[in-house]
């Protein structure tokens, strides 16, 4: 008998006041990224090829396949975004490159749940990279994806309002919230609304 209540009682403990914990839940936001860090691992793929800076193979992936610039990965992410969330000089010269070979990439946002919306100047201002804000701004190439990129609003769960990580949705939103004058001045500059 006490063999049967204490089988009894661990099973309660176990899976009804300690639940068991669940791991790589396919529709959760962790297991997205999870999945994302996954593919950049993947040999021979435009996420691989990013994820190392590789320009050549990114180069070669894309001119055997431009439709590679608009394939999505896990978190609903294009290799523009991870290209700008690396953040290195090189990831950035790279992009730079990419950016005037297809300039209508500046508008790809992210289209799924946890970073809905986000577009690269959201990142370029997360990162706090002022010069990067002022080239794709004052780019004559962008200018006509200029009030996209101003408008955007990451309204992901990320960016939930109430949470440590909101910051106002829209670009200028994102610079005001981060303390970023230097910032808030290039957006204005170039047409971003203070009413938006």
């Amino acid at each position: 008998m006490a063999n049967t209540v204490r089988f009894l009682m661990t099973n309660i403990v176990n899976n009804v006041i300690l639940p068991p914990l669940q791991y790589g839940d396919a529709n959760s936001d962790d297991s997205e990224v999870e999945q994302q860090t996954e593919l950049m691992y993947e040999d021979n793929t435009i996420w691989r090829a990013v994820h190392d800076a590789d320009k050549i193979a990114i180069d070669r992936l894309i001119d055997a396949n431009p439709d590679l610039i608009n394939e999505r990965g896990a978190v609903g992410d294009c290799p523009i975004h991870l290209i700008f969330l690396s953040g290195t000089d090189i990831h950035l010269e790279i992009a730079r490159d990419l950016i005037l070979r297809f300039p209508r990439m500046v508008t790809q946002t992210y289209n799924k749940s946890k970073y809905y919306g986000e577009n690269i100047l959201h990142i370029a201002i997360a990162n706090r990279n002022p010069r990067m804000v002022e080239w794709l701004l004052s780019n004559d190439r962008l200018e006509p994806y200029r009030q996209q990129l101003l408008t955007a609003r990451a309204t992901g769960s990320f960016f939930k309002i109430g949470e440590v990580s909101y910051y106002g949705e829209v670009p200028l939103g994102f610079a005001c919230c981060t303390d970023q004058w230097n910032i808030v001045e290039i957006l204005l500059k170039y047409g971003a609304d203070m009413d938006v």
